[in-house]
């Protein structure tokens, strides 16, 4: 980041992409749980699906909220909690919204993250999480981002980041 903030515009810089996979575009009523910066990927997934859901979006402090009103003008409920208003967690309200929605797409922290994946899996929700993990070459040679699944471990730079529910071993993630 730092490297990228000291080019001028219009500077060629070389890189790798795309790398990994994105959350399937198919399906029906979309749910999207999303906690800090784990806003950022769905933001754009809730931008270019057609169909419409409910963006749930969750802080810790109020002024660690992003403004979401783009989302909005593109015809989401968006539903925003903060911890420190008392507003809770994202995890605590999902429940009420599951009953509408035909897939959950999950972004942020690895406890909302297993949580999240908890209330689908209890709820026969269909669901897809972007996992983050440390990630050293982007490319699957060092092996330092993968994760657990029930296909094995699984490198989150080329297998990922997004994931189905089911296949993650959520007991396994740290």
């Amino acid at each position: 980041t730092k490297i990228l903030s000291t080019k001028k515009e219009g500077a060629k810089i070389e890189l790798i992409a795309p790398l990994g996979n994105g959350f399937p575009t198919s399906g029906g009523m979309p749910l999207f749980v999303a906690g800090g910066v784990g806003a950022a990927p769905l933001h754009f997934l809730a931008l270019s699906l057609k169909r419409r859901g409910i963006f749930i979006y969750g802080t810790k402090r109020k002024n660690e909220m992003l403004p979401l009103d783009d989302i909005r003008k593109a015809g989401h409920n968006v539903v925003e909690v903060c911890e420190e208003t008392g507003e809770g967690k994202v995890t605590d309200i999902i429940q009420r919204y599951l009953p509408g929605c035909d897939m959950v797409f999950a972004s942020g922290p690895v406890k909302m993250l297993k949580k999240t994946a908890e209330i689908c899996l209890k709820n026969n929700k269909k669901s897809f999480f972007s996992m983050e993990e440390r990630m050293g070459c982007g490319i699957g040679l060092c092996q330092t981002c993968v994760i657990k699944t029930t296909n094995g471990y699984r490198k989150v730079c080329v297998d990922g980041p997004v994931f189905s529910g089911e296949e993650i071993e959520w007991g396994k993630i740290r």
